[in-house]
């Protein structure tokens, strides 16, 4: 099954299938390594005032690609309301009919972040330079959704009351702020939750042994279920070598990471200011 700037594989199709959007749900659809689990953490510890028992956050913030594959019903009840859900989908590909955060990274730190990520994990160490899977991962239009397209399609709905945009960057500077920012989203109104949330998603509580499974995804449910649902087709080769298939030739001198995602990447970002389209000119 293919949509628009995506290719689902059956796993996938599956859960999209299966899945019945409610108005109140929240999807967290960030491009990946912009900020996703951080956001799961935020938004399930705010609608529960802190709840941390569970073995990872795949478990109560499901990731809807892989739910079937965990075992997750995707329509069923949660621990709190909002229902809150993980994908990485643009907004032509997302479900309709929810509420929708999403946060920006700086597209550098996002890839080389995704790169170190995949190596030794779903990518051989080695087997793949990083300026050949910044091509494939970020700037390949052929075989998925770029980092660019994902961004565009959100940036277009800026103006959408359903939509939330955040930045990394942001989450970085003023957690508080952004904690808030999520809380008046989805209806939390409570200061001792967004206190708890704020703790609970700083930098140092997500070092804790309970949050450093996430460091090592294979050894999570999540991990597994990706796994094993044989998704490593996404970063694989027809042969099965385990190197991607670029959607062109490499050039002969391979240019930098910053050349690959534009010199001027942060203008390009620029151009999409987030502010009322009233105090914004085109």
């Amino acid at each position: 099954m293919e949509q628009r700037g995506a290719v689902l594989f059956q796993s996938e199709e599956e859960a999209y299938r299966l899945f019945q959007p409610r108005p109140s749900d929240v999807i967290i659809s960030p491009f990946a390594k912009c900020g996703t689990t951080w956001l799961q953490q935020i938004a399930h510890s705010l609608r529960t005032g802190g709840d941390m028992d569970f073995d990872d956050i795949y478990e109560v913030v499901p990731f809807i690609d892989l739910a079937p594959d965990m075992g997750i019903d995707l329509n069923g009840p949660q621990k709190a309301e909002p229902r809150l859900f993980k994908s990485h989908f643009g907004w032509d590909q997302v479900p309709k009919g929810c509420r929708y955060i999403v946060s920006f990274r700086d597209p550098q730190d996002a890839v080389v972040s995704f790169y170190y990520f995949m190596t030794g994990w779903l990518i051989e160490p080695g087997a793949i330079p990083l300026e050949e899977f910044v091509q494939y991962r970020a700037l390949d239009r052929e075989h998925g959704q770029d980092y660019w397209d994902h961004m565009a399609s959100w940036l277009r709905q800026r103006d959408n009351p359903d939509v939330l945009l955040l930045t990394f960057e942001e989450m970085k500077q003023d957690l508080r702020r952004v904690v808030e920012k999520v809380a008046n989203f989805i209806g939390v109104e409570d200061e001792k939750s967004i206190a708890t949330a704020v703790e609970h998603s700083t930098f140092e509580f997500m070092s804790t042994p309970q949050w450093a499974i996430l460091g090592s995804v294979d050894a999570t449910s999540y991990g597994r279920a990706l796994r094993d649902s044989g998704r490593q087709r996404r970063h694989q080769s027809p042969t099965g070598s385990g190197r991607p298939e670029p959607s062109g030739a490499l050039p002969r001198n391979p240019p930098t990471v910053r050349q690959d995602l534009g010199a001027n990447h942060r203008s390009r970002i620029r151009i999409y200011q987030l502010r009322p389209a009233q105090e914004r000119t085109e």
